[in-house]
C-alpha cells in the first residue's frame, strides 16, 4: 500500500486532542493533521461541544488543565460515548487520578509527557485499528478488551516491557530470567540493556505498591531509567541511582501521601566486557554473586529505597574482575521473600550456593520448584 494510500485510510479517523496550552494544541496539530482529521481544544468544556458535534473516535487528553482536569473529562463523556477510545497524557505526580481513569472511565492508554511523534502515532494507529465500518449504518464500532479486568491489563502490560531472554543470550556467555511475582501483579520488574561503548547494564526493581497502582509506577521506573541510561548516557551505578532517586523523590512527593509512602527496591550491575568488570549499587538490595573460589557472597547496596527517605543515600558499591566475579544474581526483594519464606530457615545465598556447580538451565529449574512451592 502506498503512502498515499495509508494516509487516506487513516484520515477517516477523527482525532480530538485537548490542552490548555496553546503551544502544545498547534505542535500537536501540526504533527499529525496529514494523517487523521484533527479537532483541538483548549478546555474541556470546549471538547465536550466538539464531541456532541462531531463524531470523535480518539480522544486525547492532557490530564492537569484549569476548570476541568482530563480524568473529569472522561467522567462527563464515558456514558454517551463508550466506543470513543480515550487517553490521557500525564506526569508522574497524577498515578491517582490515572488509576481513577482506568477503573471508571474505561482508560484505554497512559501516555507519558513529553510524547514522541513516532511512537505516539504507532499508538493511535494500533488503538483505531480496532475500529471496523459498518457500511450499512456507517456506524463505527470498537472492539476493546476487558479494561474492567484491570489487574490482568496492568499484568500486560508490564509483561510487555520485560527483556527477552534472547536478549540476554546475545551479551551474556550463559543467563536465565524467573519471572514470578506474587499475585501475578505488582511492582516486581526487571531490566537489561546495552549501551553505546557495548557494556551492559542490569537492573532490578521491587516497588513497594502492588496492584495497579504498582504496575503504573513500575512503567514510570522504566521510562525515567531509560532516560538516565540512554539519554544522559550515565553508566555507573552509584550515579543511575543518584540520578533515579533525585528524579523519584522530586516527582513521588506530589503523590496522595506524600514520597514516605512510595519507594523502589533497586539492584543495578554494570558488566563492562572489554575491561572484563563488573560494578554493583543497590538501594534496599543486594547482589548475591559466585566468587573465584566458587563460594557464593553477598555484595551490599544501601538501605533506603529509591523515592524516600533523606536526599542524599548511599547505594554501596562493589567492583571487581570476572576472575573475582563468576557469576551475578539479581534478585527482587519480594521474590527472595518467596524463596527464603519456603526454605524457612534457609537464606537465599544457602539455596544458591547449593545448586552454584550446575548450569544455569538447571539453577532455574530448582528455584521455580522452591517458588512455586511458596505460591
Amino acid at each position: 500500500m502506498s503512502i498515499e494510500r495509508r494516509r487516506e485510510k487513516k484520515s477517516k479517523y477523527n482525532i480530538l486532542y485537548v490542552d490548555d496550552e496553546a503551544a502544545n494544541l498547534r505542535v500537536f496539530k501540526s504533527v499529525f493533521k496529514r494523517d487523521y482529521k484533527v479537532f483541538i481544544a483548549e478546555s474541556g468544556m470546549d471538547a465536550i461541544s466538539i464531541i456532541k458535534e462531531n463524531q470523535i473516535h480518539l480522544l486525547v487528553t492532557d490530564q492537569r488543565m484549569p476548570g476541568m482536569s482530563g480524568v473529569e473529562l472522561l467522567e462527563q463523556v464515558v456514558d454517551d460515548y463508550p466506543d470513543m477510545v480515550k487517553m490521557i497524557l500525564s506526569g508522574f505526580s497524577d498515578v491517582e487520578d490515572i488509576i481513577k481513569a482506568v477503573n471508571e472511565c474505561g482508560l484505554d492508554k497512559y501516555l507519558m509527557k513529553p510524547w514522541n511523534k513516532e511512537d505516539l502515532g504507532a499508538t493511535f494507529d494500533k488503538a483505531l485499528a480496532k475500529f471496523k465500518s459498518n457500511e450499512d449504518t456507517n456506524e463505527i464500532h470498537i472492539v476493546k478488551k476487558a479494561l474492567q479486568e484491570n489487574e490482568k491489563y496492568a499484568h500486560k502490560q508490564i509483561r510487555a516491557l520485560l527483556p527477552k531472554e534472547e536478549q540476554l543470550n546475545q551479551f551474556f556467555d550463559d543467563s536465565f530470567a524467573l519471572y514470578k511475582p506474587v499475585n501475578d501483579l505488582g511492582g516486581v520488574f526487571y531490566w537489561f540493556g546495552t549501551t553505546d561503548d557495548n557494556k551492559g547494564v542490569l537492573v532490578a526493581i521491587d516497588c513497594n505498591e502492588k496492584g495497579v497502582k504498582g504496575a503504573l509506577l513500575t512503567m514510570l521506573f522504566e521510562t525515567a531509567l531509560k532516560d538516565v541510561i540512554y539519554k544522559r548516557k550515565i553508566y555507573d551505578t552509584e550515579a543511575i541511582l543518584k540520578n533515579l532517586d533525585a528524579h523519584f523523590q522530586e516527582n513521588l512527593s506530589e503523590l496522595e501521601g506524600g514520597s514516605d509512602g512510595v519507594g523502589y527496591n533497586v539492584s543495578v550491575v554494570v558488566i563492562d566486557k572489554e575491561k572484563e568488570y563488573v560494578t554493583f549499587s543497590g538501594a534496599g538490595q543486594h547482589l548475591l554473586y559466585l566468587d573465584a573460589n566458587d563460594d557464593i557472597e553477598s555484595a551490599e547496596g544501601g538501605s533506603e529505597q529509591i523515592g524516600k527517605g533523606s536526599e542524599d543515600k548511599d547505594f554501596g558499591s562493589f567492583s571487581g574482575t570476572f576472575a573475582e566475579v563468576k557469576a551475578v544474581y539479581l534478585v527482587g526483594s519480594t521474590t527472595e521473600g518467596q524463596i527464603t519464606n519456603t526454605a524457612r530457615t534457609t537464606t537465599l545465598s544457602e539455596i544458591i550456593d547449593d545448586i552454584a556447580d550446575r548450569n544455569f538451565n538447571e539453577q532455574k529449574e530448582e528455584l521455580m520448584i522452591s517458588l512455586a512451592e511458596s505460591i
